[in-house]
């Protein structure tokens, strides 16, 4: 867990500023990159199943129905849907 002032600064800096929906989408493109650089540049026979590139694709698509949720739930709660 992360430390208080922390969790503050990443509440106040982004989820305040951006929205939740929008924060977890980023994770999610981050998570996206991670995979496929993994896919580009580890060789054989450091990964050679691509078990890493595929728990972080994994992650990102977790976070996508995340983000799909909390988006749905914003706009229930400002009243667009």
């Amino acid at each position: 867990m992360l430390p208080i002032e922390i969790q503050d600064k990443l509440e106040v800096e982004f989820v305040d500023k951006y929205g939740l929906a929008e924060v977890i989408k980023s994770l999610r493109d981050i998570c996206d990159l991670k995979a496929e650089h993994i896919a580009i540049n580890w060789q054989e026979p450091i990964n050679k199943d691509n078990s890493l590139g595929k728990m972080w694709t994994r992650l990102s698509n977790s976070l996508t129905t995340c983000y799909q949720k909390t988006k749905y739930l914003s706009n229930i709660v400002q009243g667009k849907r």
